[in-house]
């Protein structure tokens, strides 16, 4: 997976310019909200046909959950995905930003769907790491280019 990320990154800025790059005013106000909640440090933010959506990551994880229903009943082709964490050191405004390939996303759930909640907590833990450690470094340039080209990458 060729993954880039954003570092020390105002999540809030960040997801009005996804916004703005992929035309989804619907469902960004609610997106920001919940951010500002500060009720989780890791979430899934996803644009699909002029929509948007942000949940806790583990969620899409959870058979027949809000997200996980929202996520199967996207566009294949059209879905810009990211991971956003907001680390406790940078302040709860502030963190990373990494952009994922919805595609092997979607590969990732069917791989844990039959694990037990356990073998599935250890999975997340890892994949977690994984893309924190494993995506290179870009600019914001950079990554506007990528959420403008749109589709899985």
């Amino acid at each position: 997976m060729n993954m880039k990320k954003l570092i020390r990154q105002d999540l809030i800025e960040f997801l009005t310019l996804a916004g703005d790059c992929r035309s989804c005013a619907d469902g960004l106000g609610q997106s920001v909200e919940s951010l500002l909640r500060r009720s989780f440090r890791d979430y899934l933010f996803w644009t699909d046909q002029g929509e948007s959506y942000l949940f806790p990551f583990y969620e899409i994880y959870v058979p027949d959950s809000c997200a996980s229903l929202c996520w199967t009943d996207r566009s294949p082709g059209q879905t810009q995905v990211c991971y956003l964490y907001t680390g406790e050191k940078q302040g709860w405004s502030r963190g990373t930003v990494i952009l994922l390939d919805s595609g092997e996303v979607d590969a990732d759930l069917e791989r844990t769907a039959n694990l037990t909640l356990r073998e599935k907590m250890v999975h997340l833990l890892w994949l977690l790491r994984e893309w924190r450690n494993h995506a290179s470094l870009c600019s914001l340039r950079e990554m506007v280019t990528m959420l403008k080209q749109g589709g899985d990458r």
